[in-house]
């Protein structure tokens, strides 16, 4: 029986996929490479950190690793700051699990300084009673299942009693990983590279439209 739902929150629950795309164009830019989504699958779920050394080791860059990580955090957040919205669908779908008593938390790799700037635009912390997961130096990135693990707990549920909505390859591994169902959301990439979800949606609607079948079904 599916008693939570945990929610990865980037391209999940904001729509942050879009602005992190434009501010690694941005910062590339300035070092003549040009951004490709080639890498995206690759980074999706990883640190700042991770994603800064794929993205060196890709694009040949001579580039401090910190500087470049710097560089990228504050293009995030300037984005976060003017244009960070909630996915559609989020809150309806959000409204309807809250009425149907089923626990909810947020797991996410972002880590406290991103958590903190979608707070001050959405106060998303505040929405989920505190009920959030960031990413920590004691935490392996997905597809580890650590972050949904730590989620578990903070529900204090079993596993098996949790479906995961995610958006990446990576995300559905580490919810499977977990022990739990995973539903898969085609916002940040194609439906094919989903396919080891327990479903795929094309977007929160499809959830929102018959939450009791989804939760009764997988």
């Amino acid at each position: 029986m599916i008693k939570a739902v945990i929610f990865d929150m980037d391209g999940v629950i904001i729509n942050s996929e879009v602005l992190w795309d434009d501010a690694m164009s941005e910062v590339l830019a300035r070092y003549g490479a040009k951004y490709t989504r080639e890498l995206k699958l690759l980074c999706m779920g990883k640190s700042i950190e991770e994603t800064v050394e794929i993205k060196k080791k890709a694009y040949n860059l001579n580039v401090d690793s910190k500087k470049l990580a710097i560089e990228k955090l504050s293009a995030v957040l300037e984005r976060y700051d003017k244009c960070l919205e909630f996915m559609p669908g989020f809150l309806k779908l959000f409204e309807q699990l809250k009425q149907r008593k089923v626990r909810m938390c947020i797991a996410t790799a972002s880590d406290r300084t991103l958590m903190d700037a979608v707070d001050k635009k959405l106060n998303l912390t505040d929405l989920f009673y505190g009920n959030v997961v960031v990413k920590t130096p004691n935490h392996k990135s997905k597809p580890s299942p650590d972050l949904f693990l730590d989620a578990a707990s903070k529900l204090n549920v079993k596993p098996e009693e949790c479906v995961v909505i995610e958006d990446s390859p990576n995300g559905v591994e580490a919810a499977l990983s977990a022990g739990m169902k995973c539903i898969a959301l085609t916002s940040s990439t194609t439906s094919d590279k989903l396919q080891k979800a327990d479903l795929v949606v094309n977007s929160l609607e499809e959830i929102n439209h018959n939450v009791i079948g989804i939760l009764g079904l997988i």
